[in-house]
Formats: structure tokens, C-alpha cells, sequence
């Protein structure tokens, strides 16, 4: 089995803000409240796989176009 670069690629915690857009306020409090999950390398070296941003990312596109597909049904 390969593994591709992006399924292995660590981000530094203001990277992966940079990349979803939202502060490192944000980023914080999603992965203290589990919306998103980082790997610990150390108490103080918290890093973001890509592949779980991205799939974040998709996530949230898909609950958008579930909303926004609701209220034209309703139009």
C-alpha cells in the first residue's frame, strides 16, 4: 500500500488555520471541544493531518448545501 504525501503531511497548528481560514482562536476551541482532532507529538507540538482538514472542509461544504438546498424548498 502507498500512502500519498498529503495522507501523512503535518501542520503546524497556524498553518492549518491559514488553510480552514479562522483564527488560531478557532482552531483551539474545536480541538478542545473535538470538532477537530490533533496528533500530540508532544504536550507542546500539536500538529493537523492535511487529509482530516480537508475531509473537515468537506464536511461543512456538505452541511452547507443540505441548507441551502432546504430553504430553496422553501421558497
Amino acid at each position: 500500500m502507498t500512502v500519498s504525501k498529503n495522507n501523512c503531511e503535518m501542520l503546524r497548528p497556524r498553518e492549518a488555520a491559514a488553510l480552514l481560514s479562522v483564527s488560531m482562536s478557532s482552531l483551539k476551541r474545536w480541538a478542545a471541544t473535538g470538532r477537530l482532532k490533533p496528533v500530540n507529538l508532544s504536550i507542546r507540538m500539536p500538529r493537523y493531518r492535511r487529509v482530516d482538514l480537508e475531509a473537515f472542509i468537506n464536511r461543512a461544504c456538505d452541511k452547507r448545501k443540505k441548507i441551502d438546498a432546504g430553504e430553496k424548498r422553501q421558497r
